[in-house]
């Protein structure tokens, strides 16, 4: 473009003034996604402006298609999944003691914000936050934790959750790592249902802490008393 007379920043610029935000992904739809794709992860691997060494070629695709991920969309079925539980919430809000005009409150919000609400894992666009700077203390080295024992269930869900995670985009496989954290599996409220954290324990003592204000339970908690209902 460049030798034919023409700038990519210009008219970048000129689109940022247009337009702040532009949503491209209906390009990546029909015959030429495939192409685009192929366009996408060859530029990923051209040499960086100003690096010495090329990008090795023999990266994991995965790695670069986290990067540079595809977006989707969630179905019509997925909708109305998530239309049907929050309306049974609604229901046992109401149930719970929620006056007409609670109730018709409470269905405008999770309707304004159904958004929000998934039934299973999706390519979503990432939310719009600065990415976390994890700062290392002077001298630190890399560890690796060994993970835990698991009981059965346990291994289960844990086998399911982590394949879910690249099929969705959400996570690659590192050949390079060197930290490694054992994951700790919660149990929920409801029965055979669990959640995923990461035990960090042994990273967080090398690393700088962020500081914010933690609330205090028993002052959440006195904020509480009285009303009939509460969300969590």
């Amino acid at each position: 473009m460049e030798r034919l007379g023409y700038s990519v920043y210009a008219i970048l610029a000129k689109a940022c003034d247009t337009q702040r935000e532009w949503d491209l992904q209906d390009l990546g739809d029909g015959e030429g996604a495939d192409a685009i794709c192929l366009i996408r992860d060859r530029a990923l691997l051209e040499i960086r402006p100003g690096a010495q060494q090329p990008v090795d070629p023999a990266l994991d695709d995965a790695k670069w298609r986290t990067v540079t991920p595809e977006f989707g969309l969630h179905g019509e079925d997925t909708d109305a999944q998530v239309a049907a539980i929050l309306a049974e919430r609604v229901d046992e809000a109401a149930a719970a003691g929620l006056n007409a005009e609670q109730v018709e409150t409470l269905s405008a919000l999770l309707y304004e914000y159904r958004d929000v609400f998934r039934v299973s894992f999706g390519s979503d666009p990432p939310v719009r936050v600065e990415p976390l700077r994890v700062r290392l203390h002077e001298g630190a080295a890399p560890v690796r934790i060994n993970a835990r024992r698991y009981p059965p269930t346990h291994m289960e869900y844990l086998d399911q959750h982590v394949q879910e995670l690249p099929d969705n985009g959400l996570a690659y496989v590192n050949p390079s790592r060197r930290w490694a954290s054992p994951p700790l599996i919660v149990p929920k409220n409801e029965p055979d249902t669990f959640r995923m954290t990461v035990d960090l324990s042994a990273v967080n003592e090398r690393t700088d802490p962020n500081q914010w204000p933690m609330p205090m339970l028993d002052s959440a908690l006195g904020l509480l008393e009285g009303p009939p209902a509460t969300s969590r």
